[in-house]
């Protein structure tokens, strides 16, 4: 897989139930959705798949989903992670959050 927009450091989803369709999710240095293409690439003589990585507001992306749901609650009721230390290393990133303003993100809407 080729990222444009950044490297993941960890790869995880929505809960179907809270979002109505699922979204694959990371974390760069910041919260990402994961937008897969039907592009393919040629690069280093392999062919691979184009995903791009886009940095989204996190508390903007589940209020769009869940208006009275705080960034704590989000870790256990919003997203499925592969692993405790996935969960452990988001759950650090939502404590030292501190921009809570919540913004309009546009690819949602359409």
């Amino acid at each position: 897989m080729l990222y444009v927009g950044g490297l993941p450091k960890i790869v995880f989803k929505t809960q179907k139930s809270k979002t109505k369709k699922e979204f694959k999710c990371c974390m760069t240095k910041e919260f990402c959705v994961l937008l897969y293409s039907d592009n393919t690439c040629y690069v280093d003589n392999q062919m691979d798949k184009v995903c791009f990585v886009l940095p989204i507001h996190l508390p903007s992306f589940i209020h769009k989903y869940d208006k009275k749901m705080n960034l704590p609650d989000s870790i256990n009721k919003f997203f499925v992670f592969k692993s405790k230390e996935d969960k452990e290393m988001f759950s650090k990133y939502c404590q030292d959050f501190n921009d809570l303003k919540i913004r309009k993100i546009g690819f949602l809407d359409r």
